[in-house]
């Protein structure tokens, strides 16, 4: 909810260097890396802020095994 239509870090160092980080555009699906310094959204998530929720009808379909 109210994400930006914008770049937001991973926060996961680029193994090669360090100065870098990878992140993700809720724009347009991109996913990359940048230096640390470029400006970013970022997301606070901590352990067990984050469940699967399958949603109601996906799960019916999988369970009759219906197909589209």
């Amino acid at each position: 909810q109210d994400l930006q239509p914008d770049g937001y870090w991973v926060g996961t160092e680029y193994a090669s260097d360090t100065d870098v980080a990878w992140f993700f555009n809720t724009y347009n699906g991109a996913q990359g890396s940048g230096l640390k310094g470029n400006l970013a959204y970022a997301i606070a998530v901590r352990p067990g802020d984050v469940t699967v929720v399958p949603e109601p009808i996906s799960s019916i379909l999988f369970v009759t095994g219906e197909r589209f």
